[in-house]
């Protein structure tokens, strides 16, 4: 026979079960190091876009003044866009790693 107090004492209803939660997925470390990989290559080759204006301005390529500058400012518009990916690229692995670090 089974009495009131042989059962098992149920828990609130509102409470959740520790089992029974949702685990958050853990941030991915390989991302974080490829987003800070693809910053500095992005830095780099806005250096060589900067490299190249550099040699336009020290030496005299042969073409006339309108190509030269219009060949500049291609230059620095690519440059200043790519340092401009890599500062986003930066701020996201940052807050990646601060994300990684909280958890």
């Amino acid at each position: 026979m089974s009495t009131a107090d042989d059962t098992p004492a149920m828990p609130a209803p509102h409470e959740p079960l520790p089992y029974a939660t949702e685990a958050r997925p853990a941030p991915r470390l390989g991302a974080l190091i490829t987003i800070f990989f693809c910053a500095l290559a992005l830095v780099v080759l806005g250096g060589c876009f900067l490299i190249g204006v550099l040699m336009l301005v020290t030496q005299d390529t042969g073409g006339g003044r309108s190509t030269r500058l219009a060949l500049m400012v291609a230059l620095y518009l690519m440059a200043f866009a790519c340092f401009g990916g890599a500062i986003f690229f930066f701020v996201l692995g940052v807050r990646w790693a601060l994300r990684i670090l909280h958890t």
